[in-house]
C-alpha cells in the first residue's frame, strides 16, 4: 500500500475509469441524482484549484465543480473553493458568489489602487511602481451553508455569509447578510419573509440535531408529523439502536493522488514500466505545479471525530471541468471558518434578537 501524501495545489489529474471507480467506491456523486458514470471523458484534465474535502454520499455539480460537502447533501451549483456544505442540503442551479469587494473611499474603485496583481503588470509593463496599498477588506471569507438548507435557482451570495441550518433561501434572491436558522429569506437584497415553525418546534430541533444520523436511521418514522419524528429518533437513539453517523472524511485530491500513484506503482518498479498496468490503461495521472503534486506541511483538512469538523484555510475548495471558476488573483485568499456536519447547534433561537444581519458567534465559527 503506497501512503498517501498531502498535494500542492492547484492539482490536475487525467479522467479515466479507474477515476471514475474511486468515486464509485466512496459513493463520492457527482451529479444529481446519483450519477458517477460517464460525467467526465477519459483523459479529460480534471483540476482542484484548493482542497475539496467530502463526507461519503455528497453530491457535487457536475462539471461545474467541486465543493466540500457533508452526507446526502446535493448542489447543482458550484461555489469554488470559498465555500462548505453541511449535511441534507438542496442546492439548486446557477447560484454563485459575489467577487471580491472593491475599496469604496479611494481616487477609484478600479482594481489600480487596491489589487497587487494589477500593480506587478503596470510594474512590468511600464517599467513604473504604483505603490498602491494592497486593500485588506477584500475578502469576507468563505460561505459557510449548515444544514439542511434549500437554496433556490439563481442566488446571488456575498462570500462570508452564513446560512443557518433549515434555511431557504428563494430563488433569484441577493444575500449579503447572514441568515437565521429556519428563515425562510428573499429579495434584493434578501430579508427575511418568516420562520418556518414556531420558536418552540425550532429550538427542539435544534437540540435534537438529527442531521447527525445516517439517513437509513429514519425509516419507519413519520416524516409528516415533526415532533413524532424527532420523538421517535430521540426513543431509538436512547434503546441505542441508532448512533450517530461519523464516517471517515475523504480528502479528494489527496486521495485520488493517493489511488493514481498506488494503481501505477512506486517509480522504477516492474508495475510502473508494464504498457498493461493499470496505469498504461487509463487508471489516470496526476499533475502539480512543475510534477507529481509536492506534499505540504500538514492536512487543511482537520476533522473532529466526534462530528466532522473541517477547517477551511485560506482559498478553500475546488473546480473542475468546463465552465470551472478561474483560479485568479482575487481568489487565492480567504479568511478561515469551519463547519461541523455531524455536531449539534447549541444556540437558541431568539426571535426577538433573531436578524439577517445577526452573526454567531463573532468569529465566524459554527461551535
Amino acid at each position: 500500500m503506497i501512503k498517501a501524501k498531502a498535494v500542492k495545489y492547484p492539482c490536475v489529474f487525467s479522467w479515466s475509469k479507474g477515476v471514475e471507480e474511486f468515486f464509485v467506491k466512496n459513493d463520492i456523486y457527482l451529479k444529481n441524482a446519483f450519477k458517477i458514470r460517464s460525467i467526465f471523458k477519459p483523459g479529460e484534465k480534471v483540476t482542484l484549484n484548493r482542497p475539496v474535502i467530502v463526507e461519503p454520499y455528497a453530491t457535487m455539480a457536475g462539471r461545474a465543480g467541486f465543493t466540500s460537502s457533508g452526507a446526502f447533501s446535493y448542489t447543482h451549483s458550484a461555489f469554488g473553493g470559498h465555500a462548505t456544505i453541511g449535511r441534507y442540503c438542496s442546492i439548486a442551479p446557477s447560484s454563485r458568489l459575489m467577487g471580491l469587494d472593491h475599496p469604496l473611499d479611494r481616487i477609484s474603485t478600479h482594481t489600480f489602487t487596491c489589487r497587487d496583481y494589477y500593480n506587478r503588470w503596470v510594474e512590468e509593463k511600464f517599467d513604473v511602481a504604483l505603490g498602491a496599498v494592497a486593500f485588506s477588506k477584500t475578502d469576507r471569507g468563505g460561505l459557510i451553508i449548515e444544514h439542511d438548507v434549500w437554496i433556490g435557482n439563481s442566488v446571488l451570495l456575498r462570500p462570508g455569509v452564513r446560512i443557518g441550518t433549515g434555511a431557504v433561501v428563494a430563488a433569484g434572491s441577493v444575500v449579503v447578510k447572514d441568515v437565521p436558522p429556519f428563515a425562510i429569506v428573499g429579495g434584493n437584497p434578501a430579508r427575511i419573509i418568516r420562520y418556518r415553525f414556531d420558536e418552540k418546534t425550532i429550538e427542539h430541533i435544534l437540540a435534537s440535531a438529527w442531521w447527525r444520523f445516517h439517513v437509513r436511521d429514519f425509516a419507519g418514522l413519520d416524516m409528516q408529523d415533526l415532533h413524532g419524528f424527532l420523538d421517535g429518533l430521540a426513543e431509538r437513539i436512547e434503546a441505542g439502536s441508532v448512533t450517530e453517523y461519523k464516517p471517515e472524511p475523504i480528502d479528494i485530491g489527496t486521495s485520488v493522488n493517493a489511488f493514481v500513484r498506488e494503481r501505477s506503482g512506486p517509480p522504477g518498479s516492474a508495475r510502473q514500466g508494464d504498457p498493461t498496468s493499470d496505469a498504461r490503461r487509463g487508471s489516470g495521472s496526476f499533475e502539480g505545479p512543475g510534477a507529481l503534486c509536492a506534499p505540504i506541511g500538514g492536512a487543511r483538512g482537520q476533522w473532529w471525530s466526534g462530528g466532522c469538523r473541517p477547517h477551511i484555510q485560506p482559498g478553500m475548495g475546488g473546480s473542475c471541468g468546463a465552465g470551472a471558476l478561474q483560479d485568479t488573483e482575487e481568489y487565492r485568499s480567504g479568511s478561515p471558518g469551519e463547519i461541523p456536519f455531524g455536531r449539534r447547534h447549541p444556540r437558541v433561537l431568539d426571535r426577538k434578537a433573531a436578524c439577517i444581519g445577526r452573526r454567531s458567534p463573532a468569529s465566524g465559527t459554527f461551535p
